[in-house]
């Protein structure tokens, strides 16, 4: 990932109030980016989103699905 993209996204955050971003007093070249208590619910409702998403994509296709699509009449 570029870094000037990643920049982006981080302030995009930091605007939306899901991260905080200090610059490390030991090394001022590094900025240290934290999750906001906003950030971590965010975090938790996209995760949850993702692994209900990964069950639906994954999970052993219904086959009664199939028996209904393979006795369905043709379109004309």
């Amino acid at each position: 990932m570029n870094a000037s993209d990643l920049v982006k996204i981080v302030n995009d955050l930091v605007k939306t109030g899901h991260v905080n971003c200090d610059r490390d007093p030991e090394d001022r070249r590094r900025v240290v980016v934290r999750l906001t208590p906003d950030g971590r619910s965010a975090l938790a409702e996209l995760s949850a989103d993702i692994a209900s998403a990964d069950d639906d994509i994954l999970a052993p296709p219904d086959c009664r699905v199939f028996v209904g699509v393979s006795h369905s009449p043709a379109p004309r």
